[in-house]
């Protein structure tokens, strides 16, 4: 499945959705799809709605639309579609075409900062490519010029042949031979999967990319190799044959793509007639089997390297499929010894005191490894206002040093006096700071504070055996080791959902 529209128009990462989406051990189900939405800060909330009520329904909505998750947004007296596609169609089209599963969500914040994950290389490769299409025409040789362009247009179609064989999409391929991510049958990937060539893991498809790669380093960098480039493009002859022969006997399937990568190498082979002939020395072929020889090992090390990577990254789908399943982690949270605390509601107390799900934190502001913690119980206090609440229990006693005594002491004097937001800020404030001399200097000590609370949650957690920080206890059971602590928002729907759990005395 493509959701590239739907997680466009939704703000998210399509990647990452898609692989929280696979990854969900009900995946392809309508609860797969709400997790993935949920886990990056979508909140939304599955309907069975009859199709007589959708007269009601919001301006924009998720439903299952010819068998694919959809994001329906109104237009007038039109639906627009957003899936692997988007697209207009009627009232009457979408509810003949729609299960009755209907997704409210609430739509994430655009963010005015760029995300760090999408990097675009336009830019910089259209820089490159100009400068060295400069560089060629400054040579005032318009065949060798021509032909360079030929070249660079050739690493292009080959890079996105060699990127789509590791799942990535391409939007050249999906143009020329139509979405082959959907139709895995089309007549390119029928072609390209028959390929029989295996040359230290390389397809003729990667020697494509060689080849061109070869041919622009050694015409930008070799002037006089015009005579090698000639000899070259007779090569190419053979490939064009081969090409052709499976494309018409073996497959009997014309592929777009590959013809184009045909057309170009004749094209060259023409061009190459017109180079003037230049006397080979023994230093251009060196030079040009070194270039050439470089290229060759460097895209066998990358093709094995992205090999490796997307061999793992499928090994690592099945585990985290495994692993996520709800069943699963609650028989590895409940095979701990319940802790049961007198008052799970002293000292830094947050979020909604009826709540079922209660997560208690042992901390400790000096612990370089509880920002993290504290960080995740804050956005999961965001995404779930009404239905958590969190207890900080810090490890404190009148043994520490006086400095992280005065510490503990300013962070509770501001909670109880100023409010848990405040409190939150400021805690936040300490964990990205972590200097006594900053902290005190904006935040003044305050010795008045009766600290037995804090005192008696920091006794308690040693008499329980809570040393280590920082320690997540769910509902009395320490979360479990085998799990990350970032695993929480993985469980956390369907942990407000099991009515055993929650009601468990």
């Amino acid at each position: 499945m493509d959701f590239e529209k739907l997680t466009q128009h939704l703000n998210i990462d399509s990647k990452e959705f898609n692989f929280q989406f696979q990854t969900h051990p009900d995946y392809p189900s309508a609860l797969a799809f709400s997790s993935a939405l949920n886990f990056l800060g979508i909140k939304n909330n599955a309907y069975d709605l009859k199709k007589e009520y959708w007269q009601e329904l919001p301006e924009e909505f998720i439903t299952i639309h010819k068998n694919k998750f959809s994001l329906i947004k109104k237009d007038k007296n039109r639906y627009i579609v957003h899936s692997d596609e988007m697209q207009s169609i009627s009232e009457k089209e979408l509810l003949v075409n729609s299960q009755n599963m209907v997704m409210l969500f609430e739509k994430k914040e655009i963010s005015i900062f760029p995300s760090k994950k999408t990097i675009n290389y336009t830019v910089f490769f259209l820089i490159l490519l100009s400068l060295y299409l400069s560089y060629s025409f400054l040579q005032k040789d318009w065949a060798s010029f021509i032909f360079n362009i030929v070249s660079v247009f050739g690493i292009y179609i080959s890079f996105e042949i060699f990127s789509q064989k590791f799942g990535n999409e391409s939007v050249a391929l999906n143009r020329i031979c139509g979405n082959t991510s959907k139709n895995v049958n089309s007549s390119c990937i029928k072609v390209m999967n028959s390929d029989q060539i295996n040359i230290f893991g390389l397809k003729l498809s990667d020697f494509s990319l060689i080849y061109f790669v070869g041919l622009s380093i050694v015409g930008l960098l070799l002037p006089y190799a015009s005579t090698l480039l000639q000899i070259a493009t007779l090569f190419s002859v053979v490939v064009i044959f081969y090409s052709l022969y499976v494309q018409i006997f073996v497959e009997k399937a014309i592929c777009k793509i590959c013809l184009i990568i045909i057309l170009l190498l004749i094209f060259q082979l023409i061009l190459s007639r017109f180079f003037i002939a230049v006397p080979i020395s023994s230093f251009i072929i060196l030079a040009s089997i070194f270039i050439v020889a470089s290229v060759f090992i460097g895209i066998i090390y990358i093709n094995d390297l992205l090999t490796k990577n997307d061999s793992l990254e499928k090994s690592n789908l099945k585990n985290l499929k495994f692993k996520r399943n709800y069943h699963i982690f609650m028989r590895e949270l409940i095979l701990q010894n319940k802790i049961l605390f007198k008052n799970n509601k002293d000292g830094f107390f947050l979020g909604n005191p009826n709540a079922k799900v209660h997560i208690s934190i042992v901390s400790n502001p000096y612990c370089g490894f509880c920002k993290e913690a504290h960080e995740m119980l804050q956005k999961l206090l965001t995404n779930y206002p009404n239905d958590i609440s969190v207890q900080i229990r810090f490890n404190y006693s009148k043994n520490i040093s006086e400095n992280s005594q005065d510490l503990t002491k300013t962070l509770y004097s501001i909670y109880s006096k100023k409010g848990k937001e405040d409190f939150l800020k400021t805690l936040h404030f300490w964990f990205e700071n972590r200097d006594e001399k900053q902290f005190f200097k904006k935040y003044n000590n305050d010795d008045s504070m009766n600290m037995q609370e804090i005192i008696s949650s920091s006794l308690e957690n040693k008499e329980n055996g809570l040393n280590f920080t920082p320690n997540i206890i769910l509902n009395g059971y320490q979360f479990p080791d085998k799990y990350d602590r970032e695993d929480i928002f993985y469980f956390i729907d369907e942990l407000l959902e099991d009515e055993d759990f929650l009601n468990e005395n």
